[in-house]
């Protein structure tokens, strides 16, 4: 080692680290509910996942009347 290095602290692969906080919250909930589906889909073949977007169809044409 050259003389006077001091290593610094070592820095972990952080994946979201210069993201902004909002659109690392996004991220951070698509890909949880994305989990929570594929689990639905795996334990329950796909039922609350289907209701969820039913739900969700019904909303959007509730808004867009």
């Amino acid at each position: 080692m050259p003389k006077g290095f001091k290593p610094g602290p070592a820095r972990l692969a952080v994946p979201f680290h210069g993201m902004p906080t909002m659109l690392k919250g996004f991220v951070i909930a698509i890909l949880l509910l994305l989990g929570a589906s594929q689990v639905d889909q795996y334990f329950c073949n796909g039922k609350y996942t289907d209701g969820a977007m039913a739900m969700l169809r019904q909303i959007r044409h509730a808004v867009r009347v």
